[in-house]
């Protein structure tokens, strides 16, 4: 059994993520990310994020349908577009969790906003 593997397990990644946490743990490193300079640059910083969002995703959802209900898988998505596009700002991969977690909460206070803002319909049976 390998260390990424003994890691998954003691911070308590569920059986159908161990292979998923496996090539996390050995394939993400602690490295301050630059622009994106070369193709290579974008290919290898987008597999990184992909990774992150893979083993992050159940818990993100979660929380998600906690917060806004019926609208979690919009929030999840628009939270992992904006991550996506700032992920160049994410200098520490240890705080990529975190880091998704306050990126979705705002994407649900944003969409909670929203909800506010909006004109409540009435049908006009129910107003009289």
């Amino acid at each position: 059994m390998g260390v990424a593997f003994r890691r998954a397990a003691r911070w308590g990644v569920s059986e159908c993520n161990k292979t998923i946490a496996e090539s996390v743990f050995r394939n993400v490193v602690s490295v301050s990310l630059a622009d994106v300079e070369t193709v290579d640059d974008a290919t290898d910083q987008a597999e990184r994020f992909r990774m992150l969002a893979r083993d992050q995703l159940p818990r993100l959802y979660s929380i998600a349908s906690r917060l806004v209900d019926v609208d979690a898988e919009d929030a999840v998505q628009d939270c992992l577009l904006k991550a996506f596009q700032r992920f160049h700002q994410l200098h520490e991969t240890v705080a990529g969790p975190a880091w998704l977690t306050s990126i979705l909460i705002n994407c649900c206070r944003d969409r909670g906003r929203a909800i506010g803002r909006s004109p409540r319909h009435v049908e006009l049976d129910e107003a009289e």
